[in-house]
């Protein structure tokens, strides 16, 4: 089931995950809390971000994971944890309009 979602349209905007249930590490910092999910389909660290245009390895300025990154309303942006042979995980799930097509897409990544 899901555990968090937006329920709503969100353009532009983030939400901070619970603290994972283990240390993901990304450019050489480990982070179990301080993950934010954008409603512009990415994953950033230590911070939010509402950044929707011009990605790069600077923009947003925090570390950050891409999924179909684009100018995106997310109907839903939700998260689910989750385990396999007693591994713990999080998958991440958006839903919504992309952009200035105004088409509906899902995307969704795991930690």
């Amino acid at each position: 089931s899901v555990e968090r979602g937006t329920g709503e349209y969100v353009d532009d905007g983030f939400f901070l995950l619970p603290p994972l249930p283990f240390a993901f590490c990304i450019e050489g910092i480990d982070y179990a809390a301080s993950v934010y999910v954008s409603s512009n389909s990415y994953i950033s660290f230590g911070a939010g971000s509402s950044e929707r245009a011009g990605f790069s390895a600077l923009t947003p300025p925090v570390p950050t994971l891409f999924i179909g990154a684009a100018d995106n309303v997310a109907s839903v942006a939700a998260y689910k944890t989750v385990t396999d042979g007693g591994r713990g995980g999080v998958t991440v799930r958006f839903e919504g309009e992309g952009g200035f097509e105004l088409h509906d897409w899902a995307s969704s990544g795991e930690l």
